[in-house]
């Protein structure tokens, strides 16, 4: 959650007759917009107003599937750490492909470090970025060989 905006108010020594907060919510798998409106307004009370602005749903997918177990062999070959699944907490466009796609398995894969992502002064190692390229490749090299072996 991130409170983005905040106004109200005309003058410093007046009590304003409102004032307007602009709220950013991830909602992470197991949460939706109804229950975390209730406990918006739990919170606020019943003079509060909230207006829905955009809604992404959250994904998941489950880390026993098979893809996903594929995904976590290549990406093991590359990384210090085995792989964990995670939620994440910036937007990618993985909230609107996957359900378009019908919930096709879904990973969020990228050279980034979260810790900088979306941020003014953003920056990503180039030996991340080859490293990512080396990584994507053996992905697509699996995938076309399963792929080719349905053909048969």
């Amino acid at each position: 959650m991130n409170i983005g905006t905040i106004s109200g108010g005309v003058n410093i020594n007046a009590v304003p007759d409102k004032a307007e907060i602009g709220v950013h919510i991830r909602i992470v798998p197991g949460k939706d917009r109804h229950s975390i409106e209730k406990e918006i307004r739990l919170l606020l009370g019943k003079d509060v107003e909230i207006a829905l602005i955009q809604e992404d749903a959250s994904i998941a997918t489950d880390e026993s599937n098979n893809w996903t177990r594929e995904v976590f062999d290549i990406t093991r070959i590359y990384l210090e750490e085995p792989p964990t699944a995670g939620a994440a907490s910036y937007f990618t466009d993985a909230s609107v492909f996957t359900p378009f796609y019908s919930g096709v398995p879904t990973i969020i894969l990228g050279p980034g470090d979260p810790a900088v992502i979306h941020q003014t002064d953003e920056y990503c190692n180039v030996s991340r970025i080859e490293e990512a390229i080396s990584i994507y490749t053996d992905i697509a090299k699996k995938w076309c060989l399963i792929l080719g072996s349905d053909k048969s």
